[in-house]
C-alpha cells in the first residue's frame, strides 16, 4: 500500500510562486536568445532545452494550482 505525504497549502503556494518565477525567467531567456541576429546550432539546441523546461514549468504550475483548488473544495 502506497502512502502519500500531505503537503500544507502554504508549501504548495510557495512552490507555485517559485515555479511561476522560474517560468517567467525561462521566457525571458528564450526571448533574449531568439532575438539574436545569428543563431548557431548550439543556440538552437539551447532554445529547445529552454522551451522544454518552460513547458515543464507551465505543466507544474497547472498541477500545483489544481492541488490548491483541491484543498479549497468544500467536503
Amino acid at each position: 500500500m502506497q502512502q502519500y505525504k500531505v503537503v500544507p497549502a502554504q508549501e504548495i503556494e510557495k512552490r507555485l510562486h517559485r515555479t511561476v518565477k522560474e517560468h517567467e525567467t525561462l521566457g525571458e531567456q528564450v526571448d533574449e536568445l531568439s532575438r539574436k541576429e545569428v543563431i548557431t546550432p548550439e543556440d538552437e539546441m539551447e532554445l529547445k532545452r529552454l522551451r522544454k523546461l518552460k513547458l515543464y514549468k507551465k505543466d507544474m504550475i497547472t498541477y500545483l494550482k489544481s492541488m490548491l483548488q483541491g484543498e479549497k473544495r468544500p467536503e
